[in-house]
């Protein structure tokens, strides 16, 4: 069980440190110089552990991550207790 619990960490890993590298591809290639008026929010969440950390521009971003947050919180409750 172990060894499968390494492995499925390291591919999630692998995997967060993908989709960061890609996200920052596509903001590269995108163009961000015309705006048309169109504002832009961002927000983010840190987990350390099942404590989440929670930054967000508006209150409408900051309110979906909060849900987000519950969710992973939830989703980490009840993997650990399998564990």
């Amino acid at each position: 069980m172990s060894n499968e619990l390494n492995r499925t960490a390291i591919s999630l890993i692998i995997l967060g440190f993908l989709l960061v590298f890609i996200g920052m591809i596509v903001n590269l290639f995108s163009n961000t110089d015309t705006n048309n008026g169109i504002s832009t929010e961002f927000g983010g969440i840190v987990m350390i552990g099942p404590i989440p950390i929670i930054v967000g521009t508006s209150p409408e971003i900051t309110g979906i991550l909060i849900g987000l947050a519950i969710i992973l919180i939830l989703v980490y409750m009840f993997v650990w207790r399998k564990m």
